[in-house]
């Protein structure tokens, strides 16, 4: 297992909201990385699967928010 803090951390929707990820956690080639994610309204940290996350807008690239993914929990 690896673990990185991301420096800066990166903008991102989860299905539990907006947040920041601030550490992601590589476990090899048989699971994906799991990012540990501020959320910005409840200031919980959760943990999220990659295949739960999105990128956050970006007014610079003209990107749209996206829609939040849907929980496979």
């Amino acid at each position: 297992m690896i673990g990185l803090q991301l420096n800066p951390p990166i903008f991102c929707v989860t299905p539990k909201g907006d947040g920041m990820a601030r550490i992601v956690f590589d476990y090899g080639p048989d699971m994906n990385p799991v990012f540990l994610v501020e959320l910005n309204e409840s200031r919980e940290w959760l943990c999220f699967d990659m295949i739960d996350m999105r990128g956050s807008a970006n007014a610079m690239w003209n990107l749209d928010h996206p829609e939040p993914p849907e929980s496979r929990a």
